[in-house]
């Protein structure tokens, strides 16, 4: 059977890329967004390039629509072997400490914390009944860089990174990889990071074996 990989949170950046580095390399591909008219322009794009892919809309931060969309996708492509979790991050939201709403915070650590909980919750236990399988997590550098003027991206970076690591010590003793890239600076056509090139370092480290170190950054 042909692997497949699910991209949730998927754009015409980084998710695009990601779709195009590992469906040249044999995978089906499968889209998750909001936005119904994005992914049927992500799915024309790449089934104009022969690559297989399929769509399901959800709102991420809505558990329930993300693990159904999830579902629906791994009877679509028969299974789902790799997992990119890399939500487009809400703009705004990018405010100074003391201008964030309590509650905005809450819709960031929904964002990019309990829906990368609820991808995972979802998709791993198929993984463990295969053995075999990998989740590949980017974030910016908030959690390595915090500054009170992007304060909501600070906080909820950090706790992402500590959920990944957790899912990392959790899976240390199996064949699932956990791969977690931080991303320092702009990503987009002429900006500091090409989308291609995120997308090649997240394969390289996918095609990788297993190793100890989980964390890459690109700087």
């Amino acid at each position: 059977m042909r692997k497949s990989i699910v991209i949730v949170g998927a754009g015409f950046g980084i998710g695009l890329a990601v779709a195009r580095q590992f469906g040249t390399n044999g995978y089906k591909v499968g889209l998750i967004a909001r936005n119904q008219k994005k992914l049927a322009e992500l799915t024309k794009t790449l089934d104009a390039e022969n690559i297989e892919a399929y769509s399901a809309s959800a709102d991420i931060t809505k558990l329930d629509e993300l693990a159904d969309a999830l579902s629906v996708l791994g009877r679509e492509l028969g299974q789902i072997d790799v997992i990119c979790f890399s939500p487009l991050p809400n703009i705004k939201l990018i405010k100074p400490l003391l201008l964030t709403d309590p509650t905005e915070f809450m819709e960031s650590l929904m964002l990019n914390v309990a829906g990368a909980a609820a991808t995972v919750n979802t998709v791993l236990p198929g993984m463990r009944k295969r053995g075999t399988g990998s989740f590949i997590f980017t974030t910016g550098s908030a959690g390595i860089k915090p500054s009170h003027e992007r304060a909501a991206s600070a906080v909820t970076t950090a706790a992402e990174t500590t959920y990944i690591s957790l899912l990392n010590a959790l899976l240390a003793d199996t064949e699932i990889k956990v791969i977690h890239t931080i991303i320092s600076g702009s990503i987009g056509k002429g900006e500091v990071h090409e989308p291609g090139t995120v997308a090649d370092h997240l394969w390289q480290r996918h095609t990788l074996p297993k190793t100890d170190n989980h964390v890459s950054v690109l700087g």
